[in-house]
């Protein structure tokens, strides 16, 4: 059995997700598959011992570009990302040693269209896609499905594995659990709010609140585009 090597962003749901795409489909052809989790910033270590001329997929991450670079010559190389600054500063120095797609997508979806160009994408892929690069942000969609699913999603997903609950579970039902969360971090937020003082911090409106709490998820409540404040501060 073959082995493959799989370099993924692990963390967030896409590339925890693209992970899952590319590990289910490379099992299906009965590769071996390792997984590496990797976020920017840390130790290079796990990647740099994978062995010479191996078959290597990075997905919805990139490395130092000279460590990609050097991971491109001396292996098979597959990049699926949609980062643009980071495609922008590499493809000339990668082209010619790699695979390389690229997308404004995010890249579970890119990672789907890869390994299964002939297959309808599944809900549950668009969705978690959509949430990653803000796709409708602002709609209805994104408050009645899009926000909520990331949500429930958030709640039931910590490694690539656990995407398998996901892709088997009803979308409607994933919809009703992350209304239930969405709407306990809203009263947090409207809890908090009652005790906080609008402040400017280097320019920015900010909502100060004295003693902490959960309502730094204000970020992300459906009704984010309409807030006054920029930023959340606890002290």
């Amino acid at each position: 059995m073959s082995k493959v090597y799989i370099i993924h962003h692990d963390a967030d749901n896409d590339g925890l997700l693209s992970a899952y795409i590319a590990q289910k489909a490379l099992l299906e052809i009965d590769f071996e598959v390792v997984l590496i989790g990797y976020d920017y910033g840390r130790s290079l270590d796990e990647i740099k011992s994978i062995p010479r001329r191996s078959l290597v997929y990075m997905l919805d991450i990139s490395l130092p570009l000279e460590d990609m670079v050097e991971l491109a010559i001396f292996n098979q190389l597959t990049w699926i990302d949609h980062h643009k600054k980071t495609y922008d500063e590499a493809f000339d120095r990668l082209k010619d040693l790699c695979i390389i797609k690229y997308g404004t997508m995010a890249a579970c979806r890119l990672t789907w269209r890869y390994f299964y160009p002939n297959q309808t994408e599944p809900k549950f892929v668009e969705l978690v896609g959509r949430y990653d690069v803000f796709d409708g942000f602002g709609s209805n969609d994104w408050e009645t499905e899009i926000l909520p699913f990331e949500y429930a999603v958030r709640g039931a997903v910590s490694k690539v594995s656990d995407f398998a609950a996901i892709e088997k579970a009803p979308v409607l039902r994933l919809y009703h659990e992350g209304v239930c969360i969405l709407g306990y971090l809203q009263s947090q937020v409207n809890k908090e709010s009652k005790f906080a003082n609008l402040i400017e911090w280097r320019g920015h409106k900010t909502l100060l609140s004295i003693g902490g709490g959960d309502g730094a998820m204000w970020y992300n409540t459906p009704r984010y585009a309409q807030e006054q404040p920029d930023l959340l501060a606890f002290a």
